[in-house]
């Protein structure tokens, strides 16, 4: 039995929506004993069930054609959903739609049509529609094939051709990438935040006063410190605020860092050594190379590379860029997953910090980077290096006077915007936000204007 095909536009409706009106119909689908295995998550539409349920009713050569919401492609709550077709290799053809609106005007739905086959396909194909009246007339199809095993459950991207294209062009034509002009590296790793690192409860001009790990109040030397970041959100082209100190055994000179002698640190830090002998037997259960140098980090890397100089920080996860300015020489730590990454110019290039934040925070260049990012919990993207340092960074020919003059124009603007994001930290009166609100939003376009002038976009 079964039907050749099933189509149809199923409802859509979130499980929240539904609690509300049919409470024991929500009951049932979620029941241990209920067929439906896209109801087990806690948030699901009632859109998958309905898929679910019609690739059961279909004969083996069956094939379903379904109008969609596509965000199940990428949100959390459908990865059951994403399960389902992926693990039955089920999907035939995607038609996506993007921003498009098949239903007309009078609400905004951003749809696809899904084609499902009973039987396993070994590939699909996704159509992006860019002209609806083209599409239903069979004219301009931009169809690219997938093979089935290239998803998963995982979140699914799927790039249209204008985007691939134009990201290839960019680096054709601007063969330099990020690593070549730019440092761009991890915080320092200690194996034990949590005795190195604390928020201050007093301070004098010498020392700083803090609880540990075990409740116990010691007063330190503030010599020995470094003003830090810890879980902090960073919003795009903000100055970063230290919110705690690190214990930085070290003295670092001419490119190496190295730790205080024995001898250093009890003369020099007498109750920070203290301290830190509090902690002994904690910290020698990490992983250590030398045992002697227990009161050091676990890692020694990037510890140079806090030396005065201004750098670029940034949250690894984010939803969208937030490329923050640190002149501040703040501390933050992590390895490759973060939390955070810093990025400095290199010394041999005339290119501004600002303006490789211009383009680090343009949405194109953000766009480049989650085509290959990996996906976290959440839809959080990953901004580490190995997703960065490739990007196509435009070289300016300093000797040209319009190159420089619009890289110069970035870099003020960017400085402004920077001042405007800072301001609105403080501003009490809203008629004050709303300028600087406003503010920050033109020079933001305007530099996104600037580098697309500069790229050609």
């Amino acid at each position: 039995g079964g039907f050749d095909a099933v189509i149809g536009n199923p409802p859509y409706i979130r499980i929240q929506n539904m609690v509300r009106y049919s409470e024991a119909e929500v009951r049932y689908y979620q029941w241990t004993e209920s067929p439906y295995t896209t109801a087990r998550a806690d948030n699901f539409d009632k859109y998958a069930l309905f898929i679910e349920k019609a690739l059961g009713l279909l004969k083996p050569n069956g094939l379903l054609g379904y109008v969609v919401p596509y965000k199940f492609f990428t949100i959390r709550s459908g990865k059951a959903l994403r399960e389902l077709l992926t693990g039955g290799k089920h999907l035939a053809e995607i038609t996506h739609f993007g921003v498009l609106q098949v239903f007309g005007k009078a609400r905004s739905t951003y749809t696809c049509i899904l084609i499902l086959s009973r039987v396993e396909q070994e590939h699909f194909a996704v159509e992006h529609v860019t002209d609806l009246a083209q599409w239903r007339l069979g004219q301009q199809r931009q169809i690219i094939e997938y093979e089935a095993a290239s998803i998963s459950e995982a979140p699914w991207e799927f790039l249209s051709p204008e985007a691939a294209a134009l990201f290839d062009r960019l680096r054709r034509k601007n063969p330099t990438v990020l690593s070549d002009v730019a440092s761009i590296f991890v915080g320092v790793q200690t194996s034990a935040d949590r005795i190195y690192i604390f928020e201050g409860i007093a301070e004098t001009a010498n020392t700083v006063t803090f609880d540990d790990v075990n409740g116990v109040r010691w007063t330190i030397e503030k010599a020995i410190l470094r003003p830090a970041l810890m879980d902090v959100q960073l919003p795009a082209f903000s100055r970063p605020q230290s919110n705690t100190y690190i214990i930085f055994p070290y003295k670092v000179d001419d490119g190496g860092a190295a730790l205080y002698s024995v001898d250093e640190m009890q003369t020099q830090f007498p109750r920070c050594w203290e301290y830190l002998q509090n902690h002994e037997s904690r910290l020698r259960t990490r992983n250590l190379q030398n045992p002697e140098m227990w009161y050091g980090y676990g890692r020694t890397q990037s510890l140079t590379r806090f030396n005065g100089e201004s750098k670029l920080i940034w949250p690894v996860l984010s939803l969208e860029p937030r490329y923050a300015y640190d002149d501040q020489d703040i501390l933050f730590t992590g390895g490759g997953n973060g939390p955070y990454y810093g990025l400095r110019p290199l010394p041999d290039t005339e290119l501004s910090i600002f303006y490789l934040q211009a383009i680090l925070s343009h949405p194109v260049f953000e766009a480049m980077v989650k085509s290959v990012a990996s996906t976290f919990r959440g839809g959080y993207k990953s901004h580490g290096k190995q997703f960065v340092q490739s990007l196509p960074i435009r070289q300016i020919d300093f000797t040209k006077h319009d190159e420089k003059s619009i890289h110069n124009n970035i870099v003020t603007s960017v400085q402004q915007l920077i001042q405007a994001t800072e301001a609105l930290k403080t501003a009490s009166l809203p008629q004050q936000q709303q300028t600087l609100r406003t503010q920050a939003r033109v020079l933001k376009q305007r530099i996104d204007r600037l580098i697309e002038q500069l790229y050609g976009i």
